[in-house]
């Protein structure tokens, strides 16, 4: 009789039951484990947030002292154009009064000079040298010279002061008895000199575009045309841009604003 091996079976079942049991629990304290570990941030995220931290703040820093150094700046600079327009509405004051002055010591002239022959001589003489000198008003037939920056551009399409001065003193070669920059009469001691871009004539700035009045000789246009600095004009305009034209019409000439000397010496009393 043959009997049936059931007891490997029974032993097989209650093993898995038992692994099983053990499985389970060990699943439910590691999970437990796990859950109750706390999180740990990184050392390096830690420095990373202090860092981006401290240049937020440097920047603020920065930020803020820049616009306390634009907001000193602005005030300096609308300080600095206030003072520049006292002074030259002051100028403009001192302007009219010396020719009101002028103008008075001129009918002065006129009502006693002519009274005797040595006071009409004397008076022709006066009248020759203030005109030489430039501090007589004149109206007469001349020439008007326009000057003016390159549209839209600086650098080489500028034009610079040595540019006027090239363009006076050709003016003066070719026969110009009397020339006036933006209305400032030019003599002997006038300077025409550069203050950053700014071109100034008897420390006056100028303003665009730079209008040269000169009187003369009839042919004064065509031969100033026709010197070295009318070919270095246009060889400016073709190469830089720079604009300019010349044209004759009736011009006014002011007087000359600026001081007489009080004192004049020899080249040998002052060697």
């Amino acid at each position: 009789m043959t009997v049936a091996r059931n007891e490997p079976r029974t032993m097989s079942l209650l093993t898995t039951l038992f692994d099983d049991a053990v499985r389970s629990d060990y699943g439910t304290r590691t999970t437990s484990q796990h859950q109750a570990r706390p999180m740990r941030i990184p050392r390096s995220a830690v420095g990373l947030v202090l860092v981006v931290g401290l240049v937020g703040f440097i920047l603020a820093t920065a930020l803020v002292t820049v616009r306390a150094q634009q907001s000193t700046t602005s005030a300096q600079r609308q300080d600095l154009l206030d003072r520049i327009l006292v002074a030259e509405s002051e100028n403009a004051r001192i302007d009219t009064e010396i020719s009101a002055r002028e103008a008075e010591v001129s009918q002065l002239s006129s009502a006693v000079l002519p009274n005797s022959p040595e006071g009409r001589l004397l008076a022709d003489r006066l009248a020759s040298a203030q005109f030489a000198a430039g501090y007589t008003p004149i109206t007469a037939p001349g020439v008007v010279l326009s000057i003016a920056d390159k549209p839209g551009t600086g650098g080489l399409g500028r034009v610079l002061d040595r540019d006027l001065q090239g363009v006076t003193n050709s003016l003066w070669s070719v026969g110009a008895t009397a020339i006036a920059i933006n209305g400032i009469r030019m003599t002997s001691t006038t300077a025409i000199r550069s203050a950053g871009e700014a071109i100034l004539v008897d420390y006056r700035p100028l303003a665009m575009p730079y209008v040269i009045t000169a009187l003369g000789p009839d042919d004064l246009a065509s031969r100033f045309t026709d010197s070295p600095e009318g070919a270095t004009l246009r060889s400016l305009q073709q190469q830089y841009g720079i604009e300019w034209s010349l044209d004759t019409s009736q011009v006014h000439m002011p007087a000359s604003a600026a001081e007489l000397p009080h004192l004049a010496l020899s080249g040998q009393e002052t060697s």
